[in-house]
């Protein structure tokens, strides 16, 4: 009998221990898609904090919707923990000029003080290709 309660009282004091040492745990549960409102009570009620880390752009999931958690769901975290998120700004939206009506020559214009960058590499790709047919049409003629 008193074998019984020593092992008893050591079990119960090894589990009273893990307890003390590693506090109550909880499972993170999976906040990908949700919003940020949505994201904040599945925690709260599982006593775990949200901070939004950051944003970016996603073509897949909305906008002010969950993109990624860190930690993942299905890790036990201690109650009172962060689970930070990054929310998704949505698709990318790039601003266009009107240039409808415009000539030709004021539209590259417009569009090289906007897209420098962007137009030079299109259009070093499309007169490289012009140059290449034009050399090959000479060298296709006969002299």
């Amino acid at each position: 009998m008193v074998i019984i309660l020593a092992v008893a009282g050591v079990v119960s004091a090894l589990t009273a221990m893990r307890f003390a040492i590693r506090g109550r745990e909880v499972e993170v549960p999976q906040l990908a898609g949700r919003t940020q409102e949505e994201a904040e009570q599945i925690l709260r009620g599982r006593g775990l904090k949200l901070r939004v880390s950051s944003s970016r752009f996603s073509s897949e999931v909305a906008e002010g919707r969950v993109l990624e958690q860190i930690p993942p769901s299905g890790t036990t975290l201690k109650v009172d923990r962060t689970v930070r998120v990054l929310l998704s700004l949505g698709e990318q939206r790039y601003a266009v000029p009107n240039l409808i009506g415009t000539t030709w020559r004021n539209a590259v214009c417009c569009w090289e003080t906007r897209f420098m960058r962007t137009l030079r590499r299109a259009i070093r790709r499309r007169s490289c290709t012009r140059r290449q047919r034009r050399v090959r049409k000479r060298e296709a003629t006969p002299p």
